[in-house]
């Protein structure tokens, strides 16, 4: 009854007097029930962080798509925000990143992917052909121990996209927030010289929100924090490489009996590498050896003779210009090379080598690949 008689007693009578009639206006006040959030209030400067890259990089022709140009680069790890809130109050914070005006380099139509330091980030194209940017970010948060992610990614929540990162509950009065970036070029194609100059990559910016809120926002207003952006320092790419025409060995006809047992080989047939028009700027040379049919005898050189071969028992056997019998995929160093434009021949000899109790008379082909890096 005491409820009833204060909800009547709520209501004022008015009463309008006009010449049309007498008017009922009822008037009601209204009460709005409101609930106070306590957001976090972060604080940070506007600034430009520059990544330092490496001045110049070398680009092996020969080196396949998803190489990695450049050493991986690593931004400290900054707290660029300084956010408060009262204690108890479910306020939290974060950080968010997104790339910015970066397309995904594609690698036979699809997106280029690589492992950098155990985790696989997108490749973007920079604006150097065949040469991408890798990028992975870390949040530095001081509730959790955070791991870099790929700038590329898509999983958003509960960032607004296309923003993304991490965000905690404040479990003290203050905490400070951060990012980290790491870096590296990545070959996506054939080379071509230039300077990488990407401008801005990726911005971060100071994310608040509370226990109860399902998305988390940027802070706006005029005391919001500035953006963090992140760029390149130049790169100078210039396309050092050298010419490498295909060389054919004629092994000429052996009579079988000329093989008197395993390990027997035919006398050596002289050829060489040549490495012709080396770029400047080249200070190291190094191939490596590989056979399309396999090594039969690694330890001494020996490779199988390929598919379209009749003979039987026999290998083909390289070694270098002083008789060293050299073995598949390991690295091996030109000597004499001085950092001018200059050419160079590297001897090796080849000769057939028994492999089997017996051999059987036939043609014996063998194909080899030398692979040519700049390093």
């Amino acid at each position: 009854m005491l409820a009833f008689e204060k909800a009547v007693r709520s209501i004022r009578l008015r009463w309008l007097i006009c010449a049309a009639g007498v008017w009922l206006l009822l008037s009601m006040p209204q009460h709005v029930w409101a609930q106070t959030v306590n957001q976090a209030s972060c604080t940070g400067a506007a600034q430009t962080v520059v990544i330092p890259m490496p001045a110049s990089l070398n680009m092996p022709n020969n080196a396949p798509v998803g190489t990695l140009l450049t050493n991986v680069v690593t931004t400290p790890a900054t707290s660029y925000f300084q956010c408060s809130a009262p204690v108890g109050s479910g306020a939290g914070a974060g950080v968010g990143v997104m790339a910015v005006g970066l397309t995904k380099a594609l690698s036979a139509g699809i997106p280029l992917i690589v492992n950098v330091n155990g985790t696989l980030l997108s490749v973007f194209a920079t604006n150097v052909a065949g040469v991408g940017i890798a990028v992975g970010v870390r949040i530095v948060l001081p509730c959790a121990v955070t791991t870099f992610q790929d700038l590329g990614q898509t999983l958003n929540a509960p960032f607004p996209s296309p923003w993304f990162g991490q965000f905690c509950l404040m479990s003290s009065a203050t905490m400070a927030t951060g990012v980290q970036v790491e870096a590296a070029l990545v070959k996506t194609g054939t080379a071509s010289a230039g300077t990488v100059s990407a401008g801005i990559i990726l911005q971060a910016a100071s994310f608040i929100g509370t226990s109860t809120a399902g998305q988390v926002a940027m802070q706006t207003g005029s005391n919001a924090p500035g953006l963090i952006s992140f760029s390149l320092s130049p790169v100078k790419a210039p396309v050092r490489s050298c010419t490498t025409p295909d060389v054919t060995v004629t092994m000429g006809q052996y009579r079988t009996a000329q093989f008197k047992g395993v390990g027997s080989v035919t006398p050596g047939v002289a050829f060489n590498l040549a490495l012709t028009n080396c770029s400047a700027g080249i200070s190291q040379i190094q191939y490596q050896l590989s056979a399309p049919a396999g090594a039969r005898i690694a330890a001494q050189g020996v490779i199988n003779l390929s598919s379209d071969s009749s003979a039987r028992g026999i290998g083909l056997q390289i070694v270098d210009g002083g008789g060293v019998p050299l073995k598949l995929d390991n690295v091996y160093s030109v000597s004499g090379v001085n950092g001018t434009a200059s050419s160079y021949l590297v001897p090796f000899k080849a000769a057939y080598y028994q492999t089997d109790a017996s051999v059987t008379a036939g043609t014996a082909n063998a194909n080899l690949t030398f692979t040519i890096t700049y390093p």
